[in-house]
């Protein structure tokens, strides 16, 4: 098992980033399935010179951006008050 490396009374500071790891990495995951699905999709449409819909992908990506911040202020306000 994991041993904390910070007194007993800081010991909710390790757990906190442990936590918070789950939501990341299935947005993440969720983020790379996204992604391969329109290159999929662009292959399909057109073989031989595949073109990905930028809009979409910027779309997806700000989506993502956005979901990280959140993510990143939501444990920066855990350790704050731990």
């Amino acid at each position: 098992m994991h041993r904390c490396p910070f007194p007993p009374r800081r010991s909710r500071r390790c757990a906190t980033p442990r936590r918070g790891r789950r939501p990341l990495s299935t947005g993440l995951t969720v983020f790379l399935g996204w992604v391969f699905w329109q290159v999929a999709l662009a292959n399909r449409a057109s073989r031989a010179h595949p073109v990905l819909d930028s809009g979409t992908l910027l779309i997806g990506i700000a989506a993502m951006l956005v979901a990280m911040t959140a993510w990143i202020a939501a444990i920066g306000q855990r350790l704050r008050r731990g």
